[in-house]
């Protein structure tokens, strides 16, 4: 059995010059096997990412790597290609402190790159009204292929 769920997250990342650009990426996380998911935190990520000049609503594939109690950190890779065709990465990680749980879970660092080089960063947020929506997301299913 697979398990499945959908995730926002929106904030500003500044780009080299200093000027900052709103961006949110929507995603779904998958996992063919719920016991690999509970042992790995690994899913596999796809959706959509916006926010001009580096994406325009543009299709993401990546990974997700939910580690909470082991490593307390969940990390967000996926590509995606800016509005003029080239392929870029945003790598994002949220580090959950236990004191601070739920700011921490809810904030992550994140950069884009183009060919290996940082071209912006900032912090991105899941937003507290989106919670019921991500709590049902939840779902025992996977549209992933099995292998």
């Amino acid at each position: 059995m697979g398990i499945s769920f959908f995730e926002t997250m929106s904030g500003e990342v500044i780009d080299g010059n200093g000027e900052a650009h709103p961006l949110v990426f929507e995603v779904k996380g998958e996992s063919t096997n719920v016991g690999h998911f509970l042992k790995s935190g690994e899913v596999k990520i796809t959706g959509v990412v916006d926010g001009e000049p580096f994406a325009r609503e543009a299709l993401v594939e990546g990974q997700m790597v939910i580690s909470p109690i082991r490593r307390r950190t969940i990390e967000y890779r996926f590509e995606f290609d800016d509005p003029q065709g080239d392929r870029c990465r945003l790598v994002g990680q949220k580090d959950i402190h236990p004191l601070r749980p739920v700011h921490s879970m809810t904030h992550m660092d994140a950069s884009i790159l183009r060919d290996g080089d940082e071209i912006a960063a900032g912090e991105l947020r899941f937003e507290f009204a989106d919670l019921p929506e991500f709590v049902t997301s939840w779902w025992p299913s996977s549209t992933i292929p099995r292998e």
